[in-house]
């Protein structure tokens, strides 16, 4: 959220007066007067509000994966090539979610596929060099990384 529209909100007669807002508020207060010296240019001015910056696509929720009582959930409206799969890893690189491992049942898989937020379809990329479920992946410098390893 960017400063000016804090400040906007703060003084909203709705949030002003709520007395169970105000932890909060004096909370993401101290934040931003904690990180502003970080934030400020040399003339004093604030720079691109980088704690601040909105993600991209700001439309998209993306939900991959379920658990019901007798298995993995079914997607509603995209398949996914591999199938349902459940302790999966996903993570975010630009325009695409990377999908990676978990299991369609009791087989986990070593398999990966993408997401292409603009195109809406699944393709199927190189599978790891081990089956993984219960995975752990993140972003880092523009790459997916998986358990340690790129």
């Amino acid at each position: 959220m960017p400063l000016n529209d804090f400040q906007c909100l703060i003084k909203d007669p709705m949030i002003n007066k709520c007395i169970q807002c105000k932890p909060y508020v004096a909370q993401v207060a101290r934040f931003f007067l904690r990180d502003i010296s970080f934030t400020l240019n040399s003339a004093g001015k604030l720079k691109q509000e980088m704690f601040f910056i909105p993600r991209l696509p700001r439309s998209l929720i993306v939900c991959i994966g379920g658990v019901e009582s007798d298995g993995p959930d079914e997607p509603i409206e995209i398949q996914e090539p591999t199938g349902p799969r459940v302790y999966h890893q996903c993570v975010s690189l630009g325009k695409y979610v990377y999908l990676m491992g978990g299991t369609g049942g009791f087989n986990p898989t070593n398999t990966c596929c993408r997401f292409h937020t603009e195109t809406m379809k699944y393709e199927e990329v190189s599978p790891m060099h081990e089956i993984r479920c219960f995975l752990s992946a993140v972003e880092l410098n523009g790459k997916a990384l998986r358990n340690g390893r790129i």
